[in-house]
């Protein structure tokens, strides 16, 4: 005869984890609220559209990223500034994962888990949390070159406790970061213990194409001029400019170009230098 076992709630979670749909255990309910708080509130701040313009097919590089994630645990999401990394991010940890921690860097920005624990009003540790998590979940760390050696030194010691888990396999990592930074990043990283994915398995947001921003916008009949200057098209590739110019044409004004219009990189966002003149619109 069998003798008898034991089996703890992480455990048993781990077994039947996604043959069943489960509620959260009522013991964890308000850590979740609390971190779907936070985690919402960083989100809002993250477009996935540019308002007034139909949204850029991007199921290619949504793809190649969830099967990165799936494969390896982890998926590092390289991107110049303005390539739409964060927005990809946010779409996928929205359509595919029930439960999303997504960290900016100021959230991580303590010395210790108790810390960061006691600082977001948790009842249990994050470890606790994500282990008797009923679902998938996807930890985002955004803009990770962003983050301070605090920040990171704890995001290496989450990354570590959630691999030496035998009960975290339903926990998966995403982390945004900049072309020029990520070597740095991933190799920092590494040094303080994380194993992570091969540096070319990385998945790249790559801004849209000119003919796919010149389809886009003309379209669009008080962008048509946009469309039709060839010197811009590059420029507006970049979707936080392409935003910034979107946005006044909603406005009850309209813009007339009187000058010349540079566009310069400093500290890592796009900035637009316009001398215009406000035409009232009639």
């Amino acid at each position: 005869m069998r003798s008898g076992g034991s089996i703890d709630l992480a455990g048993l979670l781990a077994k039947l984890r996604g043959a069943f749909d489960f509620r959260e255990h009522p013991d964890y309910q308000p850590d979740w609220n609390i971190l779907d708080r936070y985690s919402k509130e960083a989100m809002n701040d993250i477009r996935t559209e540019i308002p007034g313009l139909p949204p850029l097919e991007r199921d290619e590089e949504r793809a190649t990223i969830q099967d990165n994630i799936d494969k390896y645990n982890t998926c590092f999401l390289v991107g110049e500034s303005g390539s739409g990394k964060s927005a990809l991010a946010k779409v996928i940890a929205q359509t595919n994962y029930p439960q999303v921690l997504w960290l900016t860097p100021n959230m991580l920005a303590y010395d210790t888990f108790i810390q960061f624990e006691h600082h977001m009003g948790l009842r249990h540790t994050l470890g606790e949390i994500l282990s008797a998590s009923s679902h998938s979940c996807l930890i985002v760390f955004d803009g990770i070159e962003g983050y301070s050696t605090q920040a990171l030194q704890l995001t290496a010691r989450i990354i570590q406790e959630m691999r030496t888990n035998v009960s975290m396999d339903h926990v998966h990592f995403l982390f945004t970061v900049q072309f020029e930074e990520a070597e740095r990043i991933m190799r920092k990283l590494t040094v303080l213990g994380c194993d992570l994915p091969p540096i070319d398995k990385t998945a790249i947001s790559r801004c849209p194409s000119e003919n796919e921003i010149r389809d886009l916008i003309a379209k669009f009949p008080k962008l048509r001029w946009a469309s039709l200057r060839t010197e811009f098209r590059p420029l507006l590739t970049n979707l936080k400019i392409l935003d910034w110019v979107v946005r006044p044409t909603g406005c009850a004004t309209r813009f007339k170009q009187t000058s010349r219009e540079a566009v310069a990189a400093l500290n890592g966002e796009a900035v637009i230098l316009c001398h215009t003149e406000r035409v009232n619109h009639s």
